[in-house]
């Protein structure tokens, strides 16, 4: 097969037995080849590595669907020769059957794919077992407990997108959630990909959110306009978040002090006309420190370096909202820094798109928000364990 395809097939198999994700590496490989070429890469990189995680899945998944729309032929030729070749190959056959329209038969192949990756491996079979109840009108509670630990056990954009999409295709409110609420999701980026991570997100943890995506860089209009779109809405909650670039500072501001106070009091002023136009709770995203400045360590050491004036803000606007009822600051500088600085801001995107966060970050941003949000609403819970006859402890504690 090597030479008949033009391809040294162990030679190249045996370089990306060398990275650290000998099947990721392949899999990124074979979505450049062509034709039989392509073919015949695939079939022996996931019969020679046939454990996957997350991101592996997460590149099958893009690679069936490439697949099945360029070349349905080809799929299904894979599809058969991936047959009984480890839980990889399954794993392929199973997403190559859903997107060719064959739900049944990649529900049942992904019942017996093992669980490699955890939270992503369980997402899939919870994702196809939701399509299946849908698809059969199975009762609400089955398809909502189904459709919610999908949720929750969903790492990736695409998982939480898939779970948004068949939440579409339900009748609004029909499915259980402790609380109903109406999300103005506002900031000075695009939107658009935010919705879909958080309404799944807010389901997962038992909320059904109606979001309002605002338009591109239109947050101080909406709040402020007298025929504000949020007047028909009249939300329940209000997210506004901003980026770094949104507050304009220069690289080093002439009046550290002014700058800083310009800034926190333009987002309070939006926060008090929330608060008395609609009476929302409102939740402000803080501002991440770039990884990267003109003026580079400078920048946190300059009285006027853009990075401590970030930091400075970031410092100020929790204590502004200590001082307004119904104000949260979401920590997203935490966020960044725990999910990674190189990954969660993707500058091409930002400068074609004005997307921020890349969409790979937008799960762990919206499992936040949704934290906060369920906190706010009151629908967290304390448990107090007591052992008051000694069963689980002895001694004093016991006692």
């Amino acid at each position: 097969m090597s030479a008949e395809h033009g391809l040294d097939l162990a030679g190249l198999l045996d370089m990306v037995g060398q990275a650290d994700d000998p099947l990721l590496l392949g899999l990124r490989l074979a979505g450049a080849m062509q034709g039989q070429q392509r073919l015949a890469f695939l079939s022996a990189a996931l019969a020679r590595f046939p454990h996957w995680g997350a991101e592996a899945a997460r590149e099958m998944t893009v690679l069936a669907a490439a697949l099945q729309a360029g070349d349905p032929v080809q799929a299904q030729s894979l599809q058969q020769a991936l047959e009984g070749a480890g839980p990889a190959a399954t794993l392929m056959r199973a997403l190559l059957l859903e997107v060719a329209g064959c739900p049944e038969q990649a529900a049942a192949l992904l019942a017996a794919v093992p669980d490699d990756d955890p939270a992503e491996g369980r997402a899939l079979r919870l994702l196809a077992q939701a399509r299946n109840l849908v698809r059969s009108q199975a009762p609400l509670s089955e398809i909502s407990w189904t459709l919610r630990e999908a949720a929750r056990a969903a790492v990736s954009y695409r998982s939480l997108c898939a779970v948004d999409r068949l939440l579409g295709r339900l009748q609004p409110g029909s499915l259980p959630a402790q609380r109903h609420v109406r999300l103005a999701l506002l900031g000075t980026g695009t939107l658009e990909l935010w919705a879909p991570a958080l309404r799944a997100a807010c389901y997962a943890a038992g909320i059904d959110a109606e979001v309002h995506s605002g338009a591109f860089g239109q947050c101080q209009q909406e709040i402020l306009a007298p025929d504000s779109p949020l007047d028909a809405l009249r939300p329940t909650a209000i997210i506004i978040a901003l980026d770094w670039r949104a507050i304009g500072l220069p690289a080093e501001a002439a009046d550290p002090e002014k700058a800083v106070a310009e800034a926190v009091a333009a987002l309070r002023a939006l926060w008090r006309t929330c608060r008395e136009r609609w009476g929302a709770l409102v939740f402000q995203y803080n501002l991440e420190v770039p990884p990267w400045d003109a003026n580079g360590s400078l920048s946190a050491i300059l009285p006027g370096g853009r990075g401590r004036l970030l930091r400075r803000i970031n410092l100020a606007l929790w204590d502004a909202a200590a001082a307004e009822p119904g104000v949260h600051i979401l920590d997203l500088e935490q966020c960044a820094a725990v999910h990674g600085k190189a990954v969660w801001s993707d500058p091409a995107l930002w400068h074609t798109a004005r997307q921020y966060p890349a969409p790979e970050a937008l799960p762990a941003l919206a499992r936040r928000q949704a934290a906060m949000l369920r906190a706010a609403l009151g629908l967290s819970a304390k448990c107090l364990a007591l052992d008051l006859d000694g069963t689980l402890w002895g001694g004093v504690i016991g006692e």
